[in-house]
């Protein structure tokens, strides 16, 4: 009777551990990794970094990994049940680190292409049946930019190139909006309306692809 005991006591023991063991599940990140829009990185660490939720209410590394000759890395991390966060890709250095791309859930397996610098390129034309006069200057701009540019009796057709550095995304593009005014008064305006929700004021939206690809954006006047 006192074995029986014994062995019914191990087998509670044993089906509570069983029962208090919590399941995990392991998630990849994947990609490959470039100083611009050609030249790899190699032998770059690239890490994992939580920003805080039910994982850890402090920043914590939780994976990290290399990049090989061809600029591609690879590793795993692994979450407890229920634990769920948001977190940030990061270049480690010798002196700190900086942000390669920012909003990511953790959870999600990820393949990658990153850009230390993401440059846009964005082709400039113009349309329409309004004829700019000698008098006439268009200005125009780029949401996010502190640069202005302006032609002075600009022709149809690609008036600029304008290139600019943007963030690493998951969906690997960014949403700007050019404005444009012909003149200092009406370019002002339009920048001003870009803030406004629901005004379209002499705006064109796009979205700009860094290293991806190129834009092509019109400025109709009439």
């Amino acid at each position: 009777m006192r074995k029986v005991k014994i062995i019914t006591l191990f087998a509670l023991v044993a089906i509570s551990v069983i029962a208090c063991k919590r399941e995990t599940s392991l998630h990849t990140i994947q990609g490959n990794l470039k100083s611009d829009c050609s030249q790899v990185m190699t032998n770059a660490e690239v890490a994992l970094k939580s920003l805080g939720g039910s994982i850890n209410s402090e920043t914590l590394i939780i994976g990290s990994a290399i990049t090989n000759e061809s600029g591609n890395f690879q590793f795993t991390y692994e979450l407890e049940e229920n634990e769920e966060g948001i977190a940030e890709l990061i270049l480690l250095k010798e002196s700190g680190y900086s942000n390669l791309i920012s909003g990511i859930t953790l959870g999600s397996n990820l393949q990658l292409k990153l850009f230390l610098t993401n440059l846009a390129t964005v082709y400039i034309n113009l349309s329409g049946s309004r004829q700019l006069s000698a008098t006439d200057t268009l200005y125009y701009g780029i949401s996010e930019l502190e640069a202005e540019f302006n032609k002075v009796q600009a022709d149809s057709g690609r008036i600029d190139t304008v290139q600019f550095e943007i963030p690493n995304t998951l969906s690997n593009q960014s949403e700007r909006v050019l404005y444009f005014g012909i003149g200092r008064v009406d370019f002002q305006k339009a920048k001003e309306a870009v803030s406004i929700e629901d005004s379209s004021y002499q705006h064109v939206p796009f979205q700009a692809r860094g290293c991806f690809g190129v834009n092509e954006v019109d400025i109709e006047i009439n």
